[in-house]
């Protein structure tokens, strides 16, 4: 009974780990490291597909492995991937419209 007990828990941690590589090909379109299936096993089913879910949301990931620990570590959420705003209507909104100058202006111009 033993043996039998041990034989479904192993087919079921190797259906769980087909499910995350499947799961993470779909995503991505490559196969995951060793590295992020052991990661990914550690966290669930669950948490993985979130995970998924934000990094499908990112752009542009220059180190996936790193991107991926971070998100386990951070506790990233689909909800909370940031927006991509536009450089330049950022920088416009940043910069204050009414300069002060403490130093008074004096035109050497009309005299």
């Amino acid at each position: 009974m033993k043996n039998q007990d041990q034989n479904s828990e192993s087919y079921l941690i190797s259906e769980v780990r087909e499910i995350i590589i499947n799961m993470f090909y779909s995503t991505t379109g490559y196969e995951p490291y060793e590295e992020l299936v052991d990661l990914f096993f550690y966290v669930g089913i669950q948490r993985t597909a979130e995970i998924l879910c934000c990094y499908k949301q990112s752009q542009h990931i220059r180190n996936p492995l790193a991107w991926f620990k971070r998100a386990v570590h951070d506790g990233y959420k689909p909800s909370d991937v940031a927006i991509k705003k536009n450089k330049k209507t950022s920088r416009i909104a940043s910069t204050p419209t009414n300069r002060v100058s403490d130093v008074p202006f004096y035109n050497w111009l009309e005299e």
